[in-house]
């Protein structure tokens, strides 16, 4: 019998540090112009759950967050999320990590530029192939589940394809004796398993969007709730990713045991904007026809449990279809 997780986590974080950062520039980012006073940096401590973690906000008095006074990147959910004039969140804490899963999604693990769609056990979406992707961001509305004991992950990710680095974060939906929660998470694997965090909160029928940037050994992550005008962006320090980027619907590996979950029945969800870029100060790029490859989710059985037509020829929509729990 598979054994639950628990639901949802408390938003509760005592002693934080909290420094205001100076301008730190990046080679090919806005950094130069950057006000030194417009982010502030606060270290998570241990009782948060967090570790290692760092968030990012405004400084006391601002309520736009710039990146590059930070050291972060060029970061296209940011610019949109202060231009919505968001409230970004000083602290969260984050559950227990969530079981080990598998994030490598075929055999054999390369890709496979002759299928039209590649295989795998436990994605569908899409996976677009690039030298060193920086970053990966995709919007969707949170869907409802309409059945019970089972669990589903949406997510954009750098990595992770023919078993390599990846840095990913997106939301959970989760149900328990029919009781759905769902909740923001973020993963660097194989380092870590999947991190559930607090803030901000997510229901079904929200509209949600998150990003990953690589820089110089560290991931920033940004997780927007834009139904209640809510985004948190924090960082650690990561292993180089893998040279793939995806937006993905997943079904996770429970360990011990090593099963899959059942997969939610999350009807059909709609990927918006699902963006990535290459290099230091990257070009975002939507997946499409021509750059990317969809992914369908095959059981062992060969049945197709959740399928994906991949993005349109121009973008930057792609949609994931449910069709069977495992």
């Amino acid at each position: 019998m598979r054994t639950k997780r628990s639901g949802l986590i408390v938003a509760v974080v005592a002693a934080a540090v909290t420094i205001t950062v100076c301008a730190i520039p990046l080679s090919g980012a806005s950094a130069a112009t950057a006000d030194p006073s417009s982010a502030q940096s606060t270290a998570l401590p241990s009782s948060s759950g967090c570790s290692g973690l760092t968030v990012y906000s405004p400084a006391p008095g601002s309520k736009t967050l710039d990146p590059a006074s930070v050291g972060e990147p060029s970061s296209p959910l940011v610019d949109k999320a202060n231009a919505r004039g968001v409230h970004w969140v000083t602290s969260f804490t984050c559950a227990a990590p969530l079981a080990s899963r598998s994030t490598t999604p075929k055999t054999p693990n390369i890709l496979s530029p002759n299928l039209d769609t590649q295989p795998s056990p436990s994605w569908a979406g899409a996976v677009a192939s690039a030298s060193e992707p920086t970053l990966a961001t995709m919007e969707w509305n949170e869907p409802a589940d309409s059945t019970i004991d089972d669990e589903a992950l949406f997510w954009a990710g750098i990595g992770g394809w023919n078993d390599s680095n990846l840095i990913q974060t997106g939301t959970e939906m989760n149900d328990g004796a029919g009781l759905t929660y769902h909740q923001f998470w973020y993963e660097s694997w194989p380092s870590e398993t999947i991190q559930p965090v607090s803030a901000p909160t997510v229901v079904a029928g929200d509209d949600v969007a998150v990003q990953v940037r690589y820089e110089g050994g560290i991931a920033f992550f940004t997780d927007c709730n834009m139904s209640n005008n809510t985004c948190s962006n924090y960082s650690e320090t990561v292993p180089s990713p893998g040279a793939t980027a995806e937006c993905v619907a997943e079904r996770p590996l429970e360990q011990p045991g090593s099963f899959y979950f059942p997969l939610s029945n999350f009807g059909t969800v709609v990927f918006t904007n699902c963006i990535y870029g290459v290099g230091e100060n990257p070009v975002a790029v939507y997946f499409t026809s021509g750059n990317s490859w969809p992914v369908d989710m095959v059981n062992s059985s060969g049945q197709v449990l959740a399928s994906s037509p991949g993005p349109d020829s121009s973008g930057p929509n792609l949609a994931v279809t449910w069709h069977l729990a495992g």
